[in-house]
């Protein structure tokens, strides 16, 4: 079953920013296309836009998923564990 979560969850994770990016790209060449020098040049600006956009969604998303980890981690568990010098029976 983990090794399943963790397939699935890599494909997710990673087809998942593609949607925003590929309106990103398309929209930033669309709004490009007149002040353009080239066709290469607007293709690779275009991407780079895109890329960014895609970033700056991942970032947010872990920073999010940091703060909500870092409010339901339970304090009282692990300073008591630290103070006990007990270890986990997996380790």
């Amino acid at each position: 079953m983990l090794n399943t979560s963790q397939q699935v969850g890599g494909s997710v994770g990673t087809s998942l920013p593609q949607h925003p990016g590929r309106s990103a790209v398309t929209a930033y060449a669309l709004a490009n296309h007149a002040t353009a020098t080239s066709v290469a040049t607007l293709q690779a600006q275009a991407t780079v836009h895109g890329y960014r956009v895609v970033f700056t969604y991942a970032a947010v998303f872990l920073v999010a998923g940091a703060v909500i980890a870092g409010l339901l981690l339970r304090r009282g568990a692990v300073a008591s564990l630290a103070i006990t010098g007990r270890r986990d029976k997996r380790e």
